[in-house]
Order: structure tokens, then C-alpha cells, then sequence
């Protein structure tokens, strides 16, 4: 899936919600789309998933980053790295979470794996957004063995 309509996908639903969202939020909304793509990397290329991170980063007082990385080893044990990344206006967020972007400059969470027996069609993933329950937690100094480093 192309970076720019694995968001642009998401900025058009948001576009027409009536209320702003809070942080766990919108990166809960990610989470289907996300865990169909894990899926996908893991039948269509036989990646083994390992870890991810989702970030929502302050930018200037008006927009903000959204990022992936998901992080995945092959048959090989060679790493494999997914990312992608956006920039977007904070119209969409609540006043307390622009509050809190602006304290703490990042907030992070990780991605869990998708669950195993769960078939997630496409249409359900862009479908099921707006209503998913938050399945990424956000991280606490949690040290990992992955490459993901900034």
C-alpha cells in the first residue's frame, strides 16, 4: 500500500467527523489498516513481524507528523523495514491533545501484532477505523531489540 493512500484514506474520513479527537484516538484509528498490512507482509512476502512503533510528533503550532515503522525479519533473519509518514494541520485534535503534543513533543506507541485468527478484509480495515478499540499501548522507556532507532 502506497504511503500517500494509506493516509490520504484516513485524512478523507477525518474530514468529515463533527468532533476532534484525543491522541489514543487517532492512533487507534490506524490500527486495522495497520494490521492488514502486517498481515500482508507476512503471506505475500513471508516476513516474520517483530515490532512497530506509530508516532505523533509536534511539528509547529499548526500541524503535526504522523509515522510508522513497522519492523519485520525475513526467512534470512535480515530486517525488513516499513515506514511511512504524513504531515497534517491540527484542526482535527481535541484542545487538550494539541496540549499535550506540544508538552511532550512525541508520543509514542507500539504496535501490537495482529491477532492470528482474525481475517481482516480491506474493506473492513478502512471500513472499521473509526470505531477500533485502542490495541497499541503507549510506551513507557520500553527497550527493545529491534533496529528502531532515532
Amino acid at each position: 500500500m502506497a504511503n500517500r493512500d494509506f493516509f490520504n484514506q484516513f485524512w478523507e474520513g477525518i474530514k468529515h467527523r463533527s468532533e476532534n479527537v484525543d491522541l489514543d484516538t487517532l492512533a487507534s484509528s490506524f490500527k486495522d489498516r495497520i494490521h492488514a498490512i502486517i498481515r500482508d507482509r507476512q503471506q505475500q512476502k513471508r516476513l516474520t513481524y517483530k515490532d512497530g512503533r506509530f508516532k505523533i510528533s509536534y511539528q509547529t503550532d499548526t500541524t503535526f507528523l504522523l509515522k510508522y515503522a513497522l519492523y519485520f525479519q525475513n526467512e534470512q533473519e535480515e530486517w525488513v523495514i516499513e515506514e511511512a509518514k504524513t504531515t497534517n494541520t491540527m484542526y482535527c485534535l481535541t484542545k487538550q491533545a494539541i496540549e499535550e503534543l506540544c508538552q511532550e513533543k512525541e508520543v509514542v506507541y507500539d504496535i501490537d501484532p495482529p491477532p492470528e485468527k482474525a481475517e481482516v478484509s480491506k474493506a473492513e480495515a478502512v471500513e472499521g477505523h473509526e470505531t477500533a478499540s485502542v490495541n497499541v499501548s503507549q510506551e513507557e522507556n520500553k527497550t527493545s531489540d529491534t533496529p528502531f532507532q532515532e
